[in-house]
Protein backbone atom coordinates (compact mmCIF):
# COMPACT_ATOMS: atom_id res chain seq x y z
CA UNK A 1 0.00 0.00 0.00
CA UNK A 2 1.41 3.62 -1.05
CA UNK A 3 1.69 5.96 2.22
CA UNK A 4 -0.32 9.23 1.98
CA UNK A 5 1.70 12.27 1.29
CA UNK A 6 -0.90 14.93 1.86
CA UNK A 7 -4.74 14.26 3.32
CA UNK A 8 -6.82 17.01 2.34
CA UNK A 9 -10.44 17.66 4.07
CA UNK A 10 -12.67 19.32 1.63
CA UNK A 11 -15.61 21.32 3.74
CA UNK A 12 -17.96 21.69 0.40
CA UNK A 13 -21.25 23.33 0.58
CA UNK A 14 -23.13 20.00 0.66
CA UNK A 15 -20.85 18.03 1.97
CA UNK A 16 -17.31 17.17 3.81
CA UNK A 17 -15.08 15.12 1.89
CA UNK A 18 -11.61 13.79 2.84
CA UNK A 19 -9.12 12.49 0.24
CA UNK A 20 -5.73 11.01 0.93
CA UNK A 21 -2.87 11.66 -2.32
CA UNK A 22 0.50 9.91 -2.87
CA UNK A 23 3.43 12.17 -3.29
CA UNK A 24 2.79 11.86 -7.45
CA UNK A 25 -0.72 13.19 -6.44
CA UNK A 26 -2.77 9.67 -6.88
CA UNK A 27 -5.84 9.61 -5.09
CA UNK A 28 -5.78 6.74 -2.36
CA UNK A 29 -8.38 6.79 -0.02
CA UNK A 30 -11.48 9.13 0.23
CA UNK A 31 -14.64 9.03 2.43
CA UNK A 32 -17.46 11.74 3.01
CA UNK A 33 -20.27 12.96 4.62
CA UNK A 34 -23.05 15.17 3.97
CA UNK A 35 -23.51 18.70 5.99
CA UNK A 36 -27.03 19.27 8.24
CA UNK A 37 -27.36 22.86 8.40
CA UNK A 38 -29.33 24.64 11.02
CA UNK A 39 -32.58 27.08 9.64
CA UNK A 40 -35.14 29.18 11.72
CA UNK A 41 -34.45 27.87 15.08
CA UNK A 42 -33.06 31.23 15.95
CA UNK A 43 -35.70 33.71 14.54
CA UNK A 44 -33.50 35.54 12.49
CA UNK A 45 -34.45 36.14 8.69
CA UNK A 46 -32.23 34.58 6.10
CA UNK A 47 -30.24 32.77 8.66
CA UNK A 48 -28.48 29.56 9.01
CA UNK A 49 -25.92 28.13 11.14
CA UNK A 50 -23.97 24.69 11.66
CA UNK A 51 -23.44 22.75 15.10
CA UNK A 52 -19.37 23.33 15.53
CA UNK A 53 -19.47 20.20 17.69
CA UNK A 54 -21.09 18.10 15.47
CA UNK A 55 -19.25 19.61 12.25
CA UNK A 56 -15.78 18.67 14.16
CA UNK A 57 -16.50 15.39 15.07
CA UNK A 58 -17.69 14.13 11.43
CA UNK A 59 -14.31 15.53 10.75
CA UNK A 60 -12.28 13.41 13.21
CA UNK A 61 -14.38 10.51 11.83
CA UNK A 62 -13.52 10.83 8.29
CA UNK A 63 -9.79 11.43 9.13
CA UNK A 64 -9.84 8.06 10.66
CA UNK A 65 -11.95 6.56 8.14
CA UNK A 66 -9.04 7.31 5.40
CA UNK A 67 -5.77 7.53 7.82
CA UNK A 68 -6.90 3.82 8.21
CA UNK A 69 -6.44 2.83 4.27
CA UNK A 70 -3.67 5.23 3.31
CA UNK A 71 -1.44 5.72 6.14
CA UNK A 72 -0.51 8.74 8.37
CA UNK A 73 0.62 11.62 5.90
CA UNK A 74 3.36 14.20 5.57
CA UNK A 75 1.27 16.82 5.60
CA UNK A 76 -2.59 17.86 6.20
CA UNK A 77 -4.16 20.59 4.50
CA UNK A 78 -7.88 22.50 4.74
CA UNK A 79 -9.70 23.45 1.66
CA UNK A 80 -13.55 25.09 2.20
CA UNK A 81 -16.54 26.80 0.78
CA UNK A 82 -16.24 30.36 0.50
CA UNK A 83 -17.84 32.58 2.58
CA UNK A 84 -18.23 29.94 5.88
CA UNK A 85 -17.34 31.78 8.87
CA UNK A 86 -16.62 31.22 12.59
CA UNK A 87 -16.76 33.81 15.62
CA UNK A 88 -14.24 32.57 18.62
CA UNK A 89 -14.15 33.78 22.22
CA UNK A 90 -11.07 34.28 23.77
CA UNK A 91 -11.14 30.27 25.21
CA UNK A 92 -11.55 29.61 21.75
CA UNK A 93 -15.02 28.26 22.41
CA UNK A 94 -17.40 29.09 18.85
CA UNK A 95 -19.73 32.00 19.44
CA UNK A 96 -21.35 31.47 15.81
CA UNK A 97 -20.17 29.43 12.70
CA UNK A 98 -22.32 30.11 9.87
CA UNK A 99 -22.47 28.12 6.09
CA UNK A 100 -21.69 30.35 3.45
CA UNK A 101 -25.61 30.22 2.91
CA UNK A 102 -26.38 32.76 5.88
CA UNK A 103 -27.85 35.43 4.76
CA UNK A 104 -28.73 37.52 8.24
CA UNK A 105 -26.54 40.39 7.07
CA UNK A 106 -29.29 41.46 4.96
CA UNK A 107 -30.13 43.38 7.90
CA UNK A 108 -26.83 45.35 8.32
CA UNK A 109 -26.81 46.69 4.93
CA UNK A 110 -28.16 49.78 5.45
CA UNK A 111 -25.67 50.50 8.00
CA UNK A 112 -22.50 50.12 5.19
CA UNK A 113 -24.45 51.65 2.33
CA UNK A 114 -23.00 55.06 2.92
CA UNK A 115 -19.43 53.26 3.06
CA UNK A 116 -20.27 50.79 -0.24
CA UNK A 117 -17.88 52.73 -2.71
CA UNK A 118 -14.83 52.78 -0.10
CA UNK A 119 -15.62 49.14 0.90
CA UNK A 120 -15.79 48.07 -3.22
CA UNK A 121 -11.91 49.81 -3.71
CA UNK A 122 -10.36 48.36 -0.92
CA UNK A 123 -12.02 44.80 -0.84
CA UNK A 124 -12.73 44.22 -4.17
CA UNK A 125 -16.45 43.23 -3.37
CA UNK A 126 -19.67 44.99 -3.48
CA UNK A 127 -22.29 44.71 -0.47
CA UNK A 128 -24.14 41.63 -0.15
CA UNK A 129 -25.61 39.65 2.56
CA UNK A 130 -23.37 36.92 2.06
CA UNK A 131 -20.43 38.22 2.91
CA UNK A 132 -18.62 38.85 6.42
CA UNK A 133 -18.63 41.96 6.72
CA UNK A 134 -22.75 42.18 7.04
CA UNK A 135 -22.65 39.38 9.39
CA UNK A 136 -20.01 40.69 11.95
CA UNK A 137 -22.33 44.28 11.33
CA UNK A 138 -25.05 42.08 11.94
CA UNK A 139 -23.52 40.65 15.26
CA UNK A 140 -22.79 44.58 16.43
CA UNK A 141 -26.10 45.93 15.56
CA UNK A 142 -28.77 43.34 16.49
CA UNK A 143 -26.32 40.73 18.89
CA UNK A 144 -24.35 43.20 20.80
CA UNK A 145 -24.35 40.45 23.58
CA UNK A 146 -22.23 38.16 21.50
CA UNK A 147 -19.92 40.71 19.18
CA UNK A 148 -18.99 41.82 22.74
CA UNK A 149 -17.56 38.72 23.31
CA UNK A 150 -15.98 37.96 19.98
CA UNK A 151 -11.94 37.60 20.14
CA UNK A 152 -11.36 36.30 16.62
CA UNK A 153 -12.83 36.29 12.97
CA UNK A 154 -12.19 32.75 11.46
CA UNK A 155 -13.40 31.49 7.61
CA UNK A 156 -14.67 28.09 7.80
CA UNK A 157 -11.16 26.40 6.46
CA UNK A 158 -9.24 28.87 9.09
CA UNK A 159 -11.49 27.26 11.88
CA UNK A 160 -10.85 23.70 10.58
CA UNK A 161 -7.17 24.22 10.84
CA UNK A 162 -7.46 25.84 14.25
CA UNK A 163 -9.54 22.55 15.40
CA UNK A 164 -6.63 20.86 13.78
CA UNK A 165 -3.51 22.25 15.56
CA UNK A 166 -4.70 25.03 17.89
CA UNK A 167 -3.59 27.96 15.58
CA UNK A 168 -5.41 31.11 14.72
CA UNK A 169 -4.30 32.33 11.12
CA UNK A 170 -6.22 33.09 8.08
CA UNK A 171 -5.44 32.38 4.65
CA UNK A 172 -5.94 34.90 2.12
CA UNK A 173 -7.67 33.51 -0.83
CA UNK A 174 -10.38 32.88 1.54
CA UNK A 175 -10.09 35.94 3.67
CA UNK A 176 -10.65 37.72 0.24
CA UNK A 177 -14.39 36.05 0.45
CA UNK A 178 -15.10 38.26 4.03
CA UNK A 179 -15.29 41.15 2.44
CA UNK A 180 -12.56 42.72 5.27
CA UNK A 181 -9.68 42.15 3.58
CA UNK A 182 -7.56 44.41 2.04
CA UNK A 183 -7.23 43.05 -1.96
CA UNK A 184 -4.08 44.81 -2.10
CA UNK A 185 -2.14 44.38 1.01
CA UNK A 186 -3.74 40.76 1.59
CA UNK A 187 -4.11 41.66 5.15
CA UNK A 188 -6.90 42.53 7.10
CA UNK A 189 -7.97 46.32 6.73
CA UNK A 190 -8.17 47.13 10.48
CA UNK A 191 -8.17 50.77 9.07
CA UNK A 192 -11.46 50.18 7.16
CA UNK A 193 -13.40 48.50 9.74
CA UNK A 194 -12.79 51.05 12.56
CA UNK A 195 -14.11 53.54 10.19
CA UNK A 196 -16.97 51.27 9.30
CA UNK A 197 -17.43 50.97 13.19
CA UNK A 198 -16.23 48.33 13.86
CA UNK A 199 -13.76 46.36 15.94
CA UNK A 200 -10.31 46.33 14.40
CA UNK A 201 -9.06 43.37 16.94
CA UNK A 202 -10.31 40.37 15.74
CA UNK A 203 -8.79 39.64 12.98
CA UNK A 204 -5.74 36.85 13.12
CA UNK A 205 -2.31 36.90 10.70
CA UNK A 206 -2.94 35.78 7.40
CA UNK A 207 -1.26 33.16 5.69
CA UNK A 208 -0.32 31.79 2.38
CA UNK A 209 -2.28 28.23 0.65
CA UNK A 210 1.69 26.70 1.06
CA UNK A 211 2.40 28.19 4.33
CA UNK A 212 2.35 25.69 7.56
CA UNK A 213 0.64 27.07 9.95
CA UNK A 214 0.95 24.62 13.06
CA UNK A 215 1.26 21.08 13.78
CA UNK A 216 -1.16 18.49 14.99
CA UNK A 217 -2.12 18.69 18.12
CA UNK A 218 -1.70 15.42 19.91
CA UNK A 219 -5.44 14.97 21.24
CA UNK A 220 -6.36 15.09 17.39
CA UNK A 221 -3.46 12.56 16.35
CA UNK A 222 -5.03 10.37 19.54
CA UNK A 223 -8.32 10.32 17.84
CA UNK A 224 -7.80 9.92 14.03
CA UNK A 225 -4.69 7.72 13.73
CA UNK A 226 -2.11 10.56 12.11
CA UNK A 227 0.96 11.66 14.00
CA UNK A 228 1.30 14.17 16.18
CA UNK A 229 2.80 17.22 15.05
CA UNK A 230 2.42 16.77 11.23
CA UNK A 231 2.36 19.69 9.36
CA UNK A 232 -1.62 21.63 9.23
CA UNK A 233 -1.94 23.74 6.15
CA UNK A 234 -5.23 26.11 5.24
CA UNK A 235 -5.53 25.61 1.41
CA UNK A 236 -8.25 28.21 1.51
CA UNK A 237 -11.33 28.71 -0.62
CA UNK A 238 -12.76 25.49 -2.39
CA UNK A 239 -12.84 28.08 -6.08
CA UNK A 240 -9.22 28.97 -6.07
CA UNK A 241 -7.71 25.83 -4.68
CA UNK A 242 -9.65 24.12 -7.76
CA UNK A 243 -8.00 26.45 -10.05
CA UNK A 244 -4.61 25.59 -8.66
CA UNK A 245 -6.24 21.53 -9.10
CA UNK A 246 -6.07 22.34 -13.01
CA UNK A 247 -2.65 24.19 -13.38
CA UNK A 248 -3.84 27.66 -13.78
CA UNK A 249 -0.84 28.95 -11.91
CA UNK A 250 -0.86 32.28 -13.80
CA UNK A 251 -1.58 35.79 -14.93
CA UNK A 252 -3.62 35.75 -18.13
CA UNK A 253 -5.29 31.92 -17.67
CA UNK A 254 -9.09 31.73 -16.89
CA UNK A 255 -10.43 28.25 -14.98
CA UNK A 256 -14.32 27.42 -14.95
CA UNK A 257 -15.35 25.72 -12.06
CA UNK A 258 -18.09 23.67 -13.06
CA UNK A 259 -19.61 21.96 -9.81
CA UNK A 260 -23.10 23.47 -7.61
CA UNK A 261 -22.45 26.52 -9.01
CA UNK A 262 -20.04 27.69 -11.68
CA UNK A 263 -17.86 29.82 -10.69
CA UNK A 264 -15.18 32.03 -13.68
CA UNK A 265 -12.28 32.89 -12.36
CA UNK A 266 -9.61 35.15 -14.72
CA UNK A 267 -6.30 36.13 -13.26
CA UNK A 268 -4.03 38.84 -13.16
CA UNK A 269 -0.56 40.18 -11.49
CA UNK A 270 -2.02 43.05 -9.94
CA UNK A 271 -5.21 43.68 -8.26
CA UNK A 272 -8.65 44.56 -9.89
CA UNK A 273 -11.20 46.23 -9.06
CA UNK A 274 -14.61 45.96 -11.14
CA UNK A 275 -16.08 49.39 -10.40
CA UNK A 276 -19.50 48.52 -11.20
CA UNK A 277 -19.14 45.94 -8.66
CA UNK A 278 -20.58 43.07 -10.75
CA UNK A 279 -17.68 40.94 -10.82
CA UNK A 280 -15.67 39.93 -7.71
CA UNK A 281 -11.53 40.61 -7.27
CA UNK A 282 -9.75 38.40 -4.64
CA UNK A 283 -6.72 37.61 -4.37
CA UNK A 284 -5.50 34.01 -5.39
CA UNK A 285 -4.19 31.08 -3.50
CA UNK A 286 -0.83 32.05 -5.24
CA UNK A 287 1.79 34.68 -4.13
CA UNK A 288 1.68 38.03 -6.62
CA UNK A 289 -1.56 36.67 -8.39
CA UNK A 290 -5.32 37.88 -8.02
CA UNK A 291 -8.52 37.20 -9.75
CA UNK A 292 -10.97 38.63 -10.88
CA UNK A 293 -14.47 36.41 -11.06
CA UNK A 294 -18.21 35.88 -12.58
CA UNK A 295 -20.08 33.07 -11.30
CA UNK A 296 -22.80 31.82 -13.54
CA UNK A 297 -24.95 30.40 -10.44
CA UNK A 298 -26.43 27.03 -9.85
CA UNK A 299 -25.99 25.51 -12.88
CA UNK A 300 -24.89 22.23 -11.85
CA UNK A 301 -27.72 22.02 -9.11
CA UNK A 302 -30.22 22.92 -11.59
CA UNK A 303 -28.67 20.10 -13.59
CA UNK A 304 -29.45 17.72 -10.57
CA UNK A 305 -32.88 18.87 -10.14
CA UNK A 306 -33.63 17.81 -13.86
CA UNK A 307 -32.37 14.58 -12.64
CA UNK A 308 -34.00 14.18 -10.03
CA UNK A 309 -36.99 14.87 -12.52
CA UNK A 310 -36.41 12.41 -14.73
CA UNK A 311 -34.31 9.58 -13.54
CA UNK A 312 -34.87 9.50 -9.23
CA UNK A 313 -33.10 7.24 -7.57
CA UNK A 314 -30.85 5.92 -10.62
CA UNK A 315 -27.17 5.75 -10.16
CA UNK A 316 -25.75 6.00 -13.53
CA UNK A 317 -28.64 9.06 -14.05
CA UNK A 318 -25.94 11.28 -15.28
CA UNK A 319 -24.56 8.52 -18.15
CA UNK A 320 -27.95 8.10 -18.89
CA UNK A 321 -28.17 11.54 -19.43
CA UNK A 322 -25.77 12.46 -21.64
CA UNK A 323 -26.87 9.67 -24.31
CA UNK A 324 -30.21 10.49 -24.42
CA UNK A 325 -29.58 14.26 -24.79
CA UNK A 326 -27.21 13.13 -27.75
CA UNK A 327 -29.99 11.76 -29.81
CA UNK A 328 -31.06 15.89 -30.33
CA UNK A 329 -29.55 17.99 -32.31
CA UNK A 330 -28.09 21.30 -31.33
CA UNK A 331 -30.58 23.89 -30.25
CA UNK A 332 -32.94 21.08 -29.14
CA UNK A 333 -35.67 21.66 -31.47
CA UNK A 334 -36.50 25.31 -30.65
CA UNK A 335 -36.86 24.50 -27.01
CA UNK A 336 -34.44 26.87 -24.52
CA UNK A 337 -34.24 26.26 -21.04
CA UNK A 338 -33.72 28.78 -18.39
CA UNK A 339 -33.33 27.29 -15.00
CA UNK A 340 -30.70 28.38 -12.24
CA UNK A 341 -28.40 30.29 -14.55
CA UNK A 342 -27.19 33.61 -13.54
CA UNK A 343 -25.14 36.84 -15.74
CA UNK A 344 -22.97 39.10 -13.86
CA UNK A 345 -23.56 42.92 -15.17
CA UNK A 346 -27.57 41.98 -15.39
CA UNK A 347 -29.01 44.70 -13.70
CA UNK A 348 -31.46 42.55 -12.04
CA UNK A 349 -31.85 38.33 -12.08
CA UNK A 350 -33.88 36.46 -14.10
CA UNK A 351 -36.53 36.10 -12.18
CA UNK A 352 -39.41 34.51 -15.23
CA UNK A 353 -37.61 31.50 -16.34
CA UNK A 354 -38.51 27.44 -17.66
CA UNK A 355 -38.25 25.94 -20.49
CA UNK A 356 -39.89 27.94 -23.79
CA UNK A 357 -41.33 26.03 -26.21
CA UNK A 358 -41.92 26.85 -30.23
CA UNK A 359 -44.77 27.79 -30.44
CA UNK A 360 -47.15 26.95 -32.49
CA UNK A 361 -45.76 23.44 -31.55
CA UNK A 362 -46.65 19.65 -31.26
CA UNK A 363 -46.37 18.15 -28.55
CA UNK A 364 -45.32 15.07 -29.97
CA UNK A 365 -42.15 16.71 -31.17
CA UNK A 366 -40.69 17.15 -27.74
CA UNK A 367 -39.27 14.27 -25.21
CA UNK A 368 -37.09 13.60 -22.53
CA UNK A 369 -33.98 14.18 -24.30
CA UNK A 370 -35.26 17.50 -25.61
CA UNK A 371 -35.41 19.00 -21.83
CA UNK A 372 -31.99 17.31 -21.02
CA UNK A 373 -30.29 18.78 -24.06
CA UNK A 374 -31.71 22.46 -23.44
CA UNK A 375 -30.71 22.10 -19.97
CA UNK A 376 -27.05 21.44 -20.93
CA UNK A 377 -27.09 24.28 -23.60
CA UNK A 378 -28.78 26.54 -20.69
CA UNK A 379 -25.38 26.16 -18.61
CA UNK A 380 -23.22 26.70 -21.05
CA UNK A 381 -24.68 29.59 -22.71
CA UNK A 382 -24.87 31.22 -18.85
CA UNK A 383 -21.18 30.06 -18.68
CA UNK A 384 -19.95 31.65 -21.83
CA UNK A 385 -22.11 34.88 -20.92
CA UNK A 386 -20.15 34.84 -17.55
CA UNK A 387 -16.96 34.60 -19.84
CA UNK A 388 -17.74 37.46 -22.37
CA UNK A 389 -18.48 39.85 -18.92
CA UNK A 390 -14.94 39.12 -18.14
CA UNK A 391 -13.34 39.95 -21.36
CA UNK A 392 -15.62 43.03 -21.45
CA UNK A 393 -14.11 44.27 -17.89
CA UNK A 394 -10.15 43.59 -19.09
CA UNK A 395 -9.76 40.18 -18.63
CA UNK A 396 -7.36 38.54 -21.25
CA UNK A 397 -9.03 36.44 -23.06
CA UNK A 398 -7.24 32.98 -23.49
CA UNK A 399 -6.56 30.73 -26.06
CA UNK A 400 -7.60 27.43 -22.97
CA UNK A 401 -10.02 27.15 -20.97
CA UNK A 402 -9.20 24.85 -17.77
CA UNK A 403 -12.22 23.30 -16.90
CA UNK A 404 -13.33 21.20 -13.77
CA UNK A 405 -15.71 20.15 -11.76
CA UNK A 406 -18.47 17.38 -11.86
CA UNK A 407 -19.89 19.37 -15.04
CA UNK A 408 -16.61 18.93 -16.78
CA UNK A 409 -17.35 15.07 -16.55
CA UNK A 410 -19.85 15.76 -19.80
CA UNK A 411 -18.09 15.22 -23.04
CA UNK A 412 -21.20 16.60 -24.88
CA UNK A 413 -21.30 19.91 -22.54
CA UNK A 414 -17.55 20.71 -22.29
CA UNK A 415 -18.10 20.06 -26.19
CA UNK A 416 -21.12 22.80 -26.29
CA UNK A 417 -18.94 25.74 -24.10
CA UNK A 418 -15.74 25.53 -26.42
CA UNK A 419 -18.30 25.74 -29.26
CA UNK A 420 -20.15 28.42 -27.65
CA UNK A 421 -17.67 30.76 -26.07
CA UNK A 422 -14.82 30.09 -29.51
CA UNK A 423 -12.13 28.83 -27.01
CA UNK A 424 -10.88 25.19 -26.72
CA UNK A 425 -11.69 23.59 -23.26
CA UNK A 426 -9.30 21.48 -21.53
CA UNK A 427 -10.71 19.10 -18.99
CA UNK A 428 -8.32 17.15 -16.88
CA UNK A 429 -8.59 13.30 -15.17
CA UNK A 430 -9.55 14.50 -11.88
CA UNK A 431 -12.73 16.45 -12.21
CA UNK A 432 -12.72 17.61 -8.67
CA UNK A 433 -9.77 19.26 -8.54
CA UNK A 434 -10.19 21.14 -5.38
CA UNK A 435 -8.91 18.68 -3.16
CA UNK A 436 -5.81 18.20 -5.85
CA UNK A 437 -5.17 21.41 -5.72
CA UNK A 438 -4.92 22.01 -1.94
CA UNK A 439 -2.80 18.78 -1.87
CA UNK A 440 -0.59 19.80 -4.48
CA UNK A 441 -0.20 23.45 -2.54
CA UNK A 442 1.17 21.25 0.90
CA UNK A 443 3.31 18.88 -0.64
CA UNK A 444 4.95 22.31 -2.17
CA UNK A 445 4.95 23.44 1.57
CA UNK A 446 6.18 20.69 3.01
CA UNK A 447 9.10 20.46 0.73
CA UNK A 448 8.02 17.84 -1.58
CA UNK A 449 8.92 19.34 -4.66
CA UNK A 450 10.93 22.61 -5.09
CA UNK A 451 8.44 25.47 -6.76
CA UNK A 452 4.38 24.67 -7.31
CA UNK A 453 4.85 24.68 -11.01
CA UNK A 454 6.66 21.28 -10.34
CA UNK A 455 4.06 20.20 -7.67
CA UNK A 456 1.11 20.79 -10.57
CA UNK A 457 3.38 18.94 -13.35
CA UNK A 458 3.24 16.08 -11.30
CA UNK A 459 0.06 15.87 -9.51
CA UNK A 460 -2.29 17.34 -12.67
CA UNK A 461 -3.22 15.16 -15.30
CA UNK A 462 -4.62 16.33 -18.90
CA UNK A 463 -7.36 14.98 -20.05
CA UNK A 464 -9.36 15.61 -22.93
CA UNK A 465 -9.23 18.77 -25.25
CA UNK A 466 -12.13 20.51 -26.95
CA UNK A 467 -11.81 22.67 -29.99
CA UNK A 468 -14.26 24.86 -30.64
CA UNK A 469 -16.01 23.56 -34.22
CA UNK A 470 -16.21 27.02 -36.64
CA UNK A 471 -18.96 25.20 -38.30
CA UNK A 472 -20.77 24.98 -35.25
CA UNK A 473 -24.14 26.14 -35.09
CA UNK A 474 -23.67 27.27 -30.92
CA UNK A 475 -22.86 30.83 -31.58
CA UNK A 476 -25.95 31.29 -33.42
CA UNK A 477 -28.13 29.87 -30.93
CA UNK A 478 -26.07 31.67 -28.14
CA UNK A 479 -27.49 34.61 -29.20
CA UNK A 480 -30.74 33.54 -29.45
CA UNK A 481 -30.90 32.69 -26.25
CA UNK A 482 -29.58 35.64 -24.81
CA UNK A 483 -32.04 37.88 -26.80
CA UNK A 484 -34.47 35.39 -25.12
CA UNK A 485 -33.51 36.23 -21.72
CA UNK A 486 -33.47 39.97 -22.43
CA UNK A 487 -37.24 39.66 -23.00
CA UNK A 488 -37.94 37.51 -20.07
CA UNK A 489 -35.63 40.12 -17.85
CA UNK A 490 -38.30 42.85 -19.12
CA UNK A 491 -41.32 40.84 -18.73
CA UNK A 492 -39.82 39.88 -14.60
CA UNK A 493 -39.41 44.13 -14.49
CA UNK A 494 -42.91 44.75 -15.31
CA UNK A 495 -44.47 42.32 -13.01
CA UNK A 496 -43.20 44.17 -10.02
CA UNK A 497 -45.75 46.02 -8.28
Amino acid sequence: MKEAAVIVIDAGTGDCRVAAFSDKGEPLASAHREWTYQSGREGIPGAFAFDPEGCWRSVKELLQAVTARAGCAAAVTVTSQRDGMAFLDREGRELYCAPNMDLRGEAALPALRPFCREILERTGLPLHALFGLSRLTWHRDFAPEVYERIDCVLMLCDWLAFRLCGERRSERAAASSSQMLSLRSGEYDRALMERLGLRGDLFPRTCGAAEAVGGLLPGVARETGLKAGVPVFIGGSDAHCGAVGTGCLRSGETAVIAGTTTPVLSFFDRPVVDKRGALYGSLSSLPGLWALEANADSTGLSYRWVRDLFFPGKADAFRRMEAEARTVPPGSGGMKAYIGVGIRGEEKGCNLGGFLFPVPWNISDFGRAHFLRAALESNAFGTAANLEALWASGAEKPELLHLCGGQSRSPLWAGMLADTAGVAVQTYENAEATALGAALLAAYGVGLYPTVRAAAEAFVRPGRRYAPDPDSPYPALYRQWRERRRHLLELSCREEP
